[in-house]
């Protein structure tokens, strides 16, 4: 019989606490008293003294039951636990990824019902991607550790395909029509070395008037090679509509690593003038990016443009929609 609360996915630390919440009631997502304990002792401290964490909530069923009914059993009690340490942190939680096992991971009989399998893993890390997939060890149940230096391989190889990049973008319609053209530069985001550039010239369709200009963030994923988007085409209703309701909380996110204030910087002044620290803020908020946006699950190349708030000029009042060609050179 499992305790209430076991070794969870990750090694646990006061910084980035992990555990897996056990014994859930059969057929039940509410919270243990030994569970919101341990919450309230060991995660919500670490979270509320670093709001950049992400939170991974991931519920687990016993095979009891039809197969589908405990896929939602599970997620309910990934949610639960969110609800909850939501609820101890008095406000929503900025990073957060809710998922569900369902019964992938129980062992046993069809009718073993321990309560090992009826539980949530539950963690906080500092790092923006998309869990690995835990793999069964020897023991039925278990699940492999990740130590720091398998991490950091992980983070490595996705910074391996990825290219950032700071450019400005202007344009303006006259009534119906208009004209938006975009320029810069991205480099791999593991050495901020290699660089090519990148310009966008588009047709823009739609209600407005006015000129404006503004910094942007050109973002290739799994892309090893930038020059696969030479010549593809582009369109778009504005970037931001393209978040959904979850970019509030990731443009938090991003402000908190100084990603719109650096990229502002190097749009205006150029890469050399971007510090360390400022590289590392900027591939942080890449993870972010990263996980938040898809691309892991996406797997083929893939490019977004984010406006930069700060550091625009001019003004315009429009709602249109753009059609154009993407060109990469060296």
């Amino acid at each position: 019989m499992a305790t209430d609360i076991e070794q969870g996915p990750y090694p646990s630390t006061t910084d980035e606490p992990s555990a897996r919440l056990c014994n859930f009631a059969t057929g039940s997502s509410t919270l243990l008293a030994s569970h919101k304990a341990w919450i309230d002792k060991s995660f919500v401290p670490a979270v509320k003294s670093d709001p950049r964490l992400y939170v991974q909530s991931a519920g687990l069923a016993s095979r009891v039951g039809r197969e589908a009914a405990n896929q939602k059993l599970a997620f309910a009690r990934a949610q639960a636990v969110v609800d909850y340490v939501e609820q101890s942190l008095g406000r929503s939680l900025l990073l957060t990824d809710v998922g569900s096992y369902g019964e992938s991971l129980s062992g046993g009989k069809a009718n073993d019902n321990d309560g090992f399998y009826r539980g949530v893993f539950l963690s906080a890390s500092a790092y923006g991607f998309e869990p690995p997939k835990y793999e069964p060890i020897s023991r039925i149940g278990e699940l492999k550790k990740w130590d720091e230096g398998q991490l950091k391989k992980v983070r490595d190889a996705e910074m391996r395909r990825v290219w950032i990049g700071a450019g400005v973008k202007a344009g303006g319609t006259a009534v119906f029509v208009g004209l938006e053209d975009t320029e810069g530069a991205v480099l791999r985001a593991d050495t901020f070395r290699e660089a090519c550039y990148v310009g966008v010239t588009s047709f823009r369709a739609g209600i407005g008037l006015g000129v404006s200009g503004n910094p942007v963030a050109m973002i290739m994923f799994n892309t090893p090679d930038p020059t696969f988007f030479n010549g593809e085409s582009t369109s778009d209703w504005g970037v931001n509509f393209a978040f959904g309701p979850s970019w509030s909380k990731l443009a938090k996110a991003l402000t908190e690593y100084k990603f719109f204030q650096t990229i502002a910087k190097v749009a205006k002044l150029g890469w050399a003038t971007a510090t360390p620290a400022d590289m590392e803020d900027i591939r942080n908020a890449l993870h972010i990016l990263y996980s938040s946006l898809g691309a892991a699950a996406t797997q083929g190349p893939n490019l977004v443009c984010i406006d930069c708030p700060v550091g625009g000029v001019g003004a315009e009042a429009s709602v249109v929609a753009t059609w154009g060609k993407i060109r990469i050179w060296r």
